[in-house]
C-alpha cells in the first residue's frame, strides 16, 4: 500500500466508457456512440467525498491516464466550486496510476476568497466604466461637438450649451 494514499480511503473500481464508430455510407467515421457507459466518477466519488468525506480512490492503466484524469477533474472542480449550484469541497490528487479524491475543507476559504475577488472585479471595472465615460463627457472636442449636454427636462428632453456663446436650447 502507498504511505500517501490515507489509511482509510475507499478503493473503487473504475469502468472506462467504450465508443463505437458510426459511419457513413463510403466507410468514413463520422461519429461515435457510447456504447456501454463507465464509472460515473461524478457520482461514486466527488459527490460521495463530498458527502461523508471519506477519501475515494481508483487505478488507471497508465500514469498518463491518470494525469488526464486528474485534470480533467480539478478543473472541473475548480469550475464548479465557483460557478456551480452545489460546489464540492473536493481535491484531487495523482498518485502513480491512482486518481485520490479527499475532502478539503481549506476550499471552503478559498471559495469565499475567489468570490469576494470577482465581485472585487465586477465592481472595479463597472467603476472604470463610469469614470471613463466621466472623462470623455468632459473631454468634448469643441469643434467636432460644439455642444454639451447640461441637463434633461422634466419631460425628457435634452438641454445642450454652445461651447462658444453659452446659448442653451432643448432637442426635440
Amino acid at each position: 500500500m502507498n504511505p500517501l494514499i490515507p489509511i482509510n480511503a475507499i478503493q473503487m473500481r473504475y469502468i472506462s466508457p467504450i465508443y463505437e464508430p458510426i459511419y457513413d455510407e463510403e466507410d468514413n467515421v463520422i461519429d461515435e456512440e457510447c456504447v456501454t457507459d463507465g464509472t460515473n466518477v461524478l457520482h461514486e466519488c466527488i459527490w460521495t467525498v463530498n458527502k461523508d468525506k471519506l477519501p475515494r480512490y481508483y487505478r488507471l492503466r497508465y500514469r498518463e491516464n491518470a494525469k488526464d484524469h486528474k485534470r480533467r477533474w480539478e478543473r472541473w472542480l475548480e469550475e464548479n466550486l465557483i460557478n456551480g449550484r452545489t460546489p464540492y469541497f473536493v481535491k484531487v490528487k495523482k498518485i502513480g496510476r491512482r486518481v485520490l479524491f479527499e475532502y478539503d475543507p481549506t476550499l471552503i476559504e478559498k471559495r469565499e476568497k475567489k468570490l469576494r475577488a470577482i465581485q472585487h472585479k465586477k465592481e472595479m471595472r463597472a467603476r472604470n466604466q463610469l469614470d471613463l465615460k466621466r472623462k470623455l463627457a468632459t473631454q468634448v472636442d469643441p469643434i467636432s461637438y460644439p455642444h454639451r449636454l447640461v441637463g434633461i427636462t422634466p419631460e425628457g428632453e435634452n438641454i445642450y450649451e454652445e461651447m462658444e456663446s453659452g446659448d442653451r436650447y432643448e432637442e426635440r
